[in-house]
């Protein structure tokens, strides 16, 4: 996978590529709703995926990945779109 990652302790900056981004997601990115392939992700570290990810359902918010472990990663992750078709993603490290 082509991918790089800089960690300074509070901030950590990854870097994949396209074809590592549809791994990541597990389908095409073109199919995720964006229209077009992300040219960058925003991950947000949270409490509880599944939580999370049911209360921004609640709230409206449509995900194009439901919540899933990626034991490679040691994390469970699920995505959505922002209103701009920015691609967001939410994780627990386990």
């Amino acid at each position: 996978m082509e991918y790089a990652l800089f960690n300074n302790g509070e901030t950590k900056i990854e870097l994949l590529s396209q074809k590592a981004m549809t791994e990541v997601i597990g389908k095409e990115d073109k199919s995720l709703g964006g229209g077009s392939p992300s040219n960058f992700l925003l991950q947000f570290e949270v409490e509880d995926v599944d939580k999370t990810y049911e209360y921004l359902r609640e709230n409206g918010i449509e995900f194009v990945t439901e919540p899933h472990d990626r034991k490679e990663w040691r994390s469970r992750i699920a995505h959505f779109r922002d209103p701009d078709k920015n691609l967001i993603e939410i994780y627990k490290m386990l």
